[in-house]
C-alpha cells in the first residue's frame, strides 16, 4: 500500500539539492499504476502522482536534503545488480560449456572444436571478472571503504560481459538458444534488460 517516492521540492542551483524522499500511499486518488511491457518479461509500471499529498510524518530524512541518502541507495542497488547479472550469466555459461561436451557433430563432441572451446574459455574469463568486480564493490561497501568507482567499474563491465555471455550461449546452443520455451532465451531477455537499469554503457 506503499512506495518510496525520490522527488524534487525544490529548484536550487545545485541539482543535488532539493531533493526530497518520501512515502506516498497507494491509495490515494491521485495515483495511477501504469503496467508496462518490458524485454524481460518482468513486472513495471509507470507511476502517475497527481496532486498526491505526503504527511511530514512521512517523509524519510530532511525535506530537500535527499541526496546523500538516494546516491547511497543508487550505489548499493547497482551493486546488487551486478550480482544478479553475474548469477544469470554464470548460469548460462555452465548451461554452455555443458552442452558443448555432450552435444556432437562429425563424430565428436562439438567442446572439442577450437572456436567453440575459444568460446567456452572467454565466457569464463569474463564471468569470473564480472564476479571479482562486483565482489569488489560490494566488500568495500562492508568494510566502510569509499566504493563509488568500484560499482561503477563492474556495472559497466557486467554491461559488456555478461551479455556477452549471453549471446554467447545462444550461439553454442544454435536455434534452440533462441526458442521461448528454452532457460536462455528467457536469461538474455533479463540480461539485456538489466544492462539498461542503473546506467548503461
Amino acid at each position: 500500500d506503499k512506495i518510496v517516492v525520490i522527488c524534487r521540492t525544490s529548484i536550487e542551483k545545485d541539482p543535488t539539492e532539493g531533493i526530497t524522499i518520501c512515502i506516498a500511499d497507494t491509495r490515494d486518488p491521485g495515483f495511477t499504476d501504469v503496467p508496462l511491457t518490458t524485454i524481460a518479461k518482468d513486472r513495471q509500471s509507470r507511476i502517475v502522482l497527481n496532486n498526491v499529498c505526503v504527511p511530514i510524518t512521512d517523509v524519510i530524512g530532511q525535506v530537500n536534503q535527499g541526496w546523500d541518502l538516494v546516491s547511497t541507495m543508487l550505489d548499493k542497488s547497482t551493486s546488487l545488480l551486478c550480482a544478479q547479472m553475474v548469477g544469470a550469466a554464470r548460469k548460462d555459461s555452465e548451461i554452455a560449456i555443458e552442452y558443448s561436451k555432450n552435444r556432437t557433430a562429425f563424430g565428436r563432441p562439438i567442446a572439442a572444436f577450437q572456436s567453440v572451446s575459444h568460446m567456452c574459455a572467454d565466457m569464463t574469463i569474463w564471468i569470473d571478472g564480472c564476479e571479482l568486480l562486483t565482489f569488489e564493490s560490494l566488500w568495500k561497501m562492508d568494510q566502510n571503504l569509499p566504493y563509488s568507482v568500484e560499482v561503477s567499474q563492474a556495472k559497466s563491465f557486467c554491461n559488456e560481459k555478461c551479455i556477452a555471455i549471453a549471446r554467447t550461449s545462444q550461439v553454442i546452443h544454435g536455434g534452440m538458444g533462441f526458442m521461448m520455451e528454452f532457460d536462455l532465451h528467457l536469461w538474455y531477455r533479463r540480461i539485456a534488460a538489466w544492462t539498461m537499469r542503473m546506467g548503461t554503457t
